[in-house]
């Protein structure tokens, strides 16, 4: 069932980007977000934008799409030619559009699907180009797409970018800030570069933050990333939450029809999961065998099946912990774990502490 709160958030949205659309007189505009993955994913478009969406992660355009990235990374908007870019790149239209005559430019949103996973508002139009006071306008159009909530962790944002030299990236993610870490992403990333692959991972990669407690990221190297750098590319993610991944709609990634396939079973995990519905359930619901749907689940969202089931059974125990008013026993039946003793050690093993000591933290509104 979809969340009426969300379907009002995603309304509001595509109501900003249809008056975009229209005071702009523009051909297009949509959102790239990135992903756990290390990809950008297109959302919300203003009109199918296939032609972009369809081969944007499977042949790894968003590796190449340096406009989107410059423009995230630099947090200005600007035109799509100030990037030194091949602005004729399908990456930036859709089917139907006059390369040779079109505008395109673009806008850092702060978040669009995860929190702290940096976003772009993309638009074009086939003519004029976009003057300057066009683009602070759409500076402050794109602001308005943001999510409003923010999250500090340890290493002061939930998305990362690092070449093999330690040089971060992210102008979010000040050296500073991650001077601590980058020892061990450097570490991480040697690890990566031994398996002299493509693309390399590591998943459920523990960082403990200053309440003591672990948060969890993935972290993704890329051999070759021209977009950021042209020495290969470390990402580090953070795993979003249950609640983010509630956010998520169908109809919002309709254009990454891959991703958007998937939301039946993302949502069967997020509504069923104290029951633990089977990897065969949860195939069924997209109509994959359990094998193409494992791997495509694992591909398009970064986590297992089974990782974001237990997710959602901490999130909801930390939430019963923190009201205080059930047993420790109730809590591990309302999780959907077997016995006490389990829901005590998978808490740990997920939080790094035990459910009591979580639940003082939270009292002392720590956590």
């Amino acid at each position: 069932m979809t969340d009426p709160t969300q379907e009002s958030v995603e309304t509001g949205k595509r109501a900003v980007i249809q008056r975009i659309v229209s005071d702009f007189s523009l051909a297009f505009a949509y959102m790239v977000s990135a992903m756990p993955t290390g990809a950008l994913a297109v959302v919300l478009a203003s009109t199918p934008v296939w032609a972009i969406a369809r081969d944007y992660v499977k042949n790894n355009h968003h590796g190449r799409d340096r406009a989107s990235w410059r423009v995230m990374t630099a947090r200005r908007a600007t035109r799509a030619n100030e990037t030194g870019d091949d602005v004729r790149s399908k990456v930036w239209f859709h089917r139907g559009s006059n390369t040779r005559t079109a505008r395109v430019a673009a806008a850092p949103i702060d978040s669009v699907l995860f929190r702290g996973y940096p976003a772009a508002l993309i638009v074009g139009r086939p003519d004029r180009e976009f003057t300057d006071e066009e683009l602070r306008d759409l500076h402050a159009r794109a602001a308005q797409l943001g999510t409003e909530e923010t999250a500090e962790f340890s290493f002061g944002s939930s998305f990362v970018a690092m070449d093999d030299s330690g040089k971060f990236l992210s102008s979010d993610a000040s050296s500073e800030t991650l001077a601590d870490a980058r020892d061990q992403l450097l570490k991480l990333a040697a690890e990566l570069r031994a398996e002299n692959a493509p693309v390399a991972a590591r998943d459920r990669w523990p960082i403990r933050q200053k309440d003591g407690t672990f948060t969890y990221f993935r972290a993704v190297r890329y051999a070759e990333y021209p977009a950021l750098s042209d020495a290969p590319v470390t990402f580090l993610a953070r795993y979003p939450s249950p609640t983010e991944w509630r956010t998520l709609t169908a109809d919002a990634l309709a254009p990454d029809s891959e991703l958007a396939r998937l939301i039946p079973a993302i949502s069967m995990i997020l509504n069923d999961f104290a029951r633990q519905p089977s990897l065969n359930e949860l195939a069924e619901a997209v109509h994959l065998s359990p094998f193409h749907f494992h791997r495509r689940f694992c591909e398009c969202t970064g986590t297992t099946p089974k990782h974001l089931l237990l997710d959602c059974q901490i999130e909801l125990a930390q939430r019963e912990l923190r009201d205080g008013t059930a047993s420790m026993q109730q809590i591990a039946a309302a999780c959907g774990f077997s016995h006490q003793s389990h829901f005590t050690s998978r808490f740990k093993q997920a939080t790094g502490i035990t459910p009591s000591q979580w639940q003082k933290l939270a009292r002392a509104d720590v956590v």
